[in-house]
């Protein structure tokens, strides 16, 4: 049982955001799926210590999302913040598992 236990629907999101990750094409196109998964999630369904970092990272895919009705969303972002982008979105789901 992790620290964060009763965040379950959190940990899920940050799981499928960080699978999304690993997965084939562009950074791009990953992070645009990842923050889709993302803003499902409501502030207050994020533990209140991880909470503004959540609110940072969700603000700053928004604020980059370029969505089609007809292709994936893309987060318009280049190397390195493209990395960092990913890197907090896995980051943050270890903290929810209660670390490594």
């Amino acid at each position: 049982m992790t620290i964060f236990s009763h965040h379950s629907y959190a940990r899920q999101k940050f799981w499928q955001a960080s699978d999304v990750l690993v997965g084939d094409g562009k950074i791009q196109q990953r992070l645009g799926c990842a923050a889709i998964l993302l803003m499902q999630l409501r502030p207050e369904d994020v533990p209140q210590p991880i909470r503004p970092r959540f609110e940072k990272l969700l603000n700053t895919l928004t604020s980059k999302t370029e969505a089609y009705s007809y292709k994936p969303s893309v987060i318009r972002v280049r190397s390195p913040q493209s990395g960092k982008l990913a890197q907090e979105i896995f980051s943050i789901f270890v903290e929810l598992e209660g670390g490594i």
